[in-house]
């Protein structure tokens, strides 16, 4: 072991290191490489060289870690011993330009890289750096927003946004499901319905800079089901068309192209007209539209009735649990 630590903390030591150390002659020290530091990471052959107090004051795993006991005669270098990680070194130069650097590296106001936020959620869960892991969430709900109201205030007519999302979606739920992510699946599973095809999802996507996207297994057997689940909700949206009139209409011969015209909008767009308003009813709702008065007015609370109903089963349209019982884990 490198780290100096007694039998009793063989528990957490497992946890930390799963692979064995790298030859040392492949060894190479990060920028992140601190004169005074009094430990040393090493992740794979990348040393990161930080303080115990800077990782114990932001990391209950590692305020834990360093209150061991440590034997005598481990290795050392320049007098600090090393801390062997099973992770990725790109993960804890992410983390640890948060950590040193937090102004210049991390800019609430900035769009910030997914390899970061995934370096966020993956050590964050495996560390205990809560505040980092819960940041990183934070970000991912600009995108994914878990309520509908949120929905609407990012994606509805009004929204600034200059582009629909910051990530590729793919990548989006790659990172979800391997960070355990799990109260965010529901939106980007249906946000993924709605931006591409059964055959994409299934085969994978071809972007001109990139390989070939392939989504994860267990993220096509949801897709896939609650493609066929979204398509039997539309029925919710439909409801009121097998109604034969609306009480209160002033112009049935134009509500009902109206009728007709919003029906073969919903045939069009199933996938999007459920939630997106840019995409499916919006027109409805700001009144420009055939329908009279009256008959807009319903029209429209029916749509919103028929729209939370779906937003509330939608984690069980890709056989996730409730909202309320969705882990992040």
């Amino acid at each position: 072991m490198s780290e100096s630590l007694s039998s009793e903390s063989a528990s957490i030591r497992k946890r930390t290191t799963e692979t064995g150390p790298a030859n040392q002659d492949n060894v190479v020290r990060s920028l992140i490489w601190f004169e005074d530091g009094s430990i040393i990471i090493q992740a794979t052959s990348t040393q990161f060289r930080v303080h115990k107090s800077v990782l114990s004051r932001n990391s209950r795993f590692f305020r834990d870690l360093f209150t061991v006991p440590q034997p005598k005669n481990e290795p050392t270098i320049e007098g600090c011993a090393i801390v062997h990680v099973a992770d990725d070194p790109d993960d804890w130069q992410h983390v640890l330009e948060i950590l040193y650097d937090n102004v210049k590296a991390y800019k609430s106001t900035r769009v910030v890289s997914l390899p970061m936020i995934s370096g966020m959620l993956r050590l964050g869960r495996k560390y205990e750096l809560d505040h980092l892991r819960e940041e990183a969430i934070e970000r991912l709900r600009e995108d994914l927003p878990p309520t509908l109201i949120l929905w609407d205030s990012q994606f509805g007519p009004n929204n600034k946004r200059t582009r629909p999302f910051t990530y590729e979606i793919f990548d989006l739920i790659d990172v979800l499901l391997d960070s355990g992510v799990q109260s965010l699946l529901p939106v980007a599973y249906y946000t993924c319905l709605s931006q591409y095809s059964l055959e994409q999802i299934l085969e994978g996507l071809a972007l001109a800079d990139r390989p070939l996207l392939n989504l994860p297994l267990q993220a096509k057997i949801s897709l896939a089901l609650g493609r066929d689940a979204l398509s039997r909700a539309i029925t919710y949206s439909l409801d009121w068309l097998k109604e034969n009139s609306l009480e209160g209409c002033s112009n049935r011969p134009s509500c009902t192209i109206a009728r007709t015209l919003y029906l073969e909008s919903a045939i069009r767009y199933w996938h999007a007209v459920l939630l997106f308003r840019p995409l499916g009813w919006a027109v409805w709702h700001n009144g420009h539209t055939i329908f009279c008065a009256s008959c807009a007015q319903r029209v429209a609370k029916k749509i919103e009735a028929s729209r939370q109903k779906v937003w509330e089963e939608l984690p069980v349209y890709f056989r996730l649990p409730k909202w309320d019982d969705l882990k992040d884990d």
